[in-house]
């Protein structure tokens, strides 16, 4: 019930440096290990080992990754990132979990901070799960720039996907701080978080990243994650409702 959700599926892609909209297929070769000819096999193959993947490659991979996911959970292809090095440390006997912060390019506005999280599928070369926030804790609302109807069609969409995925059991979802955090030529991107309420099972803090068209405050995407749940004694300071 508390995992990390996506509105949006991820488009893998792999390019470097401070990148575009470019799709260049890449390619991987294998390390093929030497064998004596008085060496036991045994019955079953070994595990992959994640150091076996070459670096360069694992790098190119994740920054596009990243990219691919952004452009496509923002609906937006002009977006550009530019992001450090991933550091790699293993998440299992054949994957490797990488970081890497750096900064997003929105639809021609001023850049903002970014964290960047994958996960590489050593045994087959390629990316099993990305993930990216926004560095900064959303503040209190900002009515200068978000008025009541975005906020209401924010949560509006927020509660009817969480309606849409959790089918099975109550849910609804109460609106907590929402900011714009840049302002495009044409649309805005906001951060922003809330309260996702199951019922008598629990709350769960939630954070979204919206994107809206500044001139008629449609909301065109949201990409919202379910963290970690509420306790007792803090719900009563969970802000404003829907």
């Amino acid at each position: 019930m508390l995992t990390t959700k996506s509105l949006f599926g991820l488009v893998v892609i792999a390019a470097g440096g401070f990148l575009n909209n470019a799709v260049n297929p890449m390619t991987t070769s294998a390390t093929a290990a030497a064998v004596s000819a008085n060496a036991v096999v045994p019955p079953v193959s070994p595990v992959v080992a994640p150091a076996a993947v070459p670096g360069d490659a694992m790098q190119a991979t994740s920054e596009h990754a990243v990219l691919a996911a952004i452009q496509t959970d923002f609906r937006d292809h002009s977006s550009q990132l530019e992001l450090s090095e991933f550091r790699f440390d293993p998440a299992s006997s054949e994957t490797l979990e990488g970081v890497s912060r750096g900064r997003l390019l929105f639809d021609g506005a001023t850049s903002v901070p970014i964290v960047a999280k994958v996960v590489y599928d050593v045994a087959h070369e390629q990316i099993e799960h990305v993930d990216y926030s926004l560095t900064e804790t959303p503040s209190a609302t900002d009515k200068t720039s978000i008025d009541n109807a975005l906020r209401n069609r924010i949560a509006d969409v927020i509660g009817a996907r969480l309606i849409m995925e959790f089918a099975q059991q109550p849910v609804d979802f109460s609106l907590k701080n929402v900011r714009t955090v840049a302002d495009g030529r044409d649309r805005l991107l906001i951060d922003g978080d809330g309260v996702t309420h199951f019922g008598g099972e629990g709350d769960a803090y939630t954070r979204f990243v919206a994107v809206a068209d500044k001139f008629t405050g449609r909301v065109m995407a949201i990409k919202y994650d379910l963290l970690n749940e509420v306790q007792p004694d803090t719900k009563a300071s969970t802000g404003a409702a829907n």
